[in-house]
């Protein structure tokens, strides 16, 4: 099948947009940002990862059954995420303790019982936060292929059931309890997925239309009024603040729809859309990238604040440009390009 690139071109800027929101939390900027900054980073907050659901849903397929479908989310997302755990947990850590002698900030060495607990209960924060996602992601492949077995395709069905874990998946983080294995944020995010399929199955939405340029001025108005009335959300903990109750499922397809027709209008850009169709070698690599730069090279350069964050952003894309081709072609079964079972 031929890529979409306008597809990629989306899933570019999310990337962008999740390592630049990761620069910004280990560089402590938010924190003292002014309330319009605060406010825009609120509704990014709301859409950053769910666009990923509903990209992933929008390209739901069963492969045939339901062996096929989780031999080949295996290969795509579990794979990928156990190589890079362990490569961030233990050959990061001991090389460089290793070459320099000295223990590795950011990055914490765990025995096998501590880093089963870094991924059950931690979302993987104590080693590198960001590969959370995938298993997460796994996980809500897994339910909604699940629900679509057990509802013998019968999309009505699975789109209740879709909403209900919803709804589900707010109620346990307004009662403050996290599942293991961020079970928690895959019951919130199903909906998006659900989503995803939905538009697939009912639109011609992947083809350019007459109405693309009225859905993205729609979008844009609408990305306005959310970025009065959304409020900060942490996926990862499936944490939502004040009212994001009511409007992080709202404001999270308004967000996404927004950066899809973006996308759709700019078509291919070539550093970005490559930066997309690799994103998640990017999203499995950048912080293992931000830690060793802030081990070794940042104490030396004496930077802070913004400017940290804009020389971490390019420096990191740099790498990434040279990682990804490396990556591709020598470790084609753990980077999702080749299936390994």
């Amino acid at each position: 099948m031929k890529r979409i690139e306008w597809i990629d071109t989306a899933k570019g800027i999310c990337i962008f947009l999740v390592v630049i929101n990761h620069l910004c939390l280990y560089s402590g900027v938010l924190s003292n940002g002014s309330c319009s900054l605060i406010r825009v980073n609120d509704f990014l907050s709301s859409f950053r990862m769910p666009l990923y659901f509903f990209l992933s849903g929008l390209f739901f397929k069963t492969y045939g059954g339901g062996k096929f479908f989780l031999r080949k989310k295996i290969n795509k997302l579990l794979v990928p995420f156990i190589f890079f755990y362990i490569l961030s947990a233990n050959v990061i850590p001991i090389l460089y303790s290793y070459i320099t002698h000295y223990s590795l900030i950011g990055i914490d060495y765990l025995s096998f019982s501590e880093q089963f607990s870094d991924i059950c209960s931690c979302c993987c924060q104590n080693t590198n936060g960001p590969l959370w996602f995938l298993l997460c992601l796994f996980e809500v492949n897994m339910l909604f292929c699940f629900l679509n077995i057990l509802s013998g395709g019968n999309k009505m069905i699975v789109y209740c059931f879709s909403l209900f874990s919803g709804v589900i998946g707010l109620l346990l983080s307004y009662l403050h309890i996290l599942l293991p294995f961020s079970l928690s944020t895959s019951f919130t995010c199903l909906p998006f997925f659900a989503f995803g399929f939905y538009i697939k199955n009912s639109s011609n939405f992947l083809q350019d239309t007459k109405i693309d340029n009225s859905l993205l001025l729609y979008s844009l108005l609408c990305a306005l009024f959310c970025i009065i009335v959304s409020r900060h959300v942490v996926y990862f903990k499936n944490e939502f603040y004040n009212t994001s109750f009511c409007s992080a499922h709202i404001c999270g397809i308004i967000g996404t729809m927004m950066i899809l027709m973006l996308s759709k209008r700019i078509g291919k850009l070539p550093i970005l859309s490559y930066c997309g169709q690799f994103s998640i070698i990017i999203l499995c690599t950048h912080y293992p990238i931000y830690v060793l730069l802030n081990n070794i090279l940042f104490p030396h350069l004496f930077i802070y604040g913004w400017s940290k964050v804009l020389a971490s952003f390019v420096l990191i894309f740099l790498i990434e440009l040279f990682l990804i081709p490396i990556a591709v072609r020598y470790l084609p079964y753990v980077t999702a390009q080749k299936d390994l079972i």
